[in-house]
């Protein structure tokens, strides 16, 4: 009879085990998944500030040519600004997820 019960209460510690386990592997998934969406944010908005410096030097370039160009400098500033902002905030994003995670588990390794 001892047996049996060192088996039921043996099985009780897997199965809380286990529990305590797929806990944890959803709350990775979901981090893997906000981590992800970040960093393809920042890629895309890495790739956009690199557009608008292509956009001024281009202007630029024209302008040392003494071409007629029309480009609104102040309103090009505004959006490589933005950008950067922009960029600084997603990368700020990208580190709280990474604080979260070892903060909230102890098993993390990462």
């Amino acid at each position: 009879m001892a047996f049996l019960e060192n088996f039921d209460s043996n099985i009780s510690q897997i199965r809380e085990n286990l529990s305590q386990i797929s806990l944890q592997i959803r709350d990775r998934s979901k981090d893997f998944k906000k981590i992800a969406k970040i960093r393809y944010e920042l890629l895309m908005e890495k790739r956009n500030l690199s557009n608008l410096y292509k956009e001024l030097g281009e202007y630029y370039y024209r302008l040392l040519k003494d071409e007629a160009v029309s480009f609104n400098v102040e309103s090009q500033k505004t959006k490589i600004d933005i950008s950067l902002s922009r960029i600084a905030s997603l990368e700020n994003s990208l580190a709280d997820v990474g604080n979260d995670r070892e903060e909230n588990n102890f098993y993390y390794r990462g």
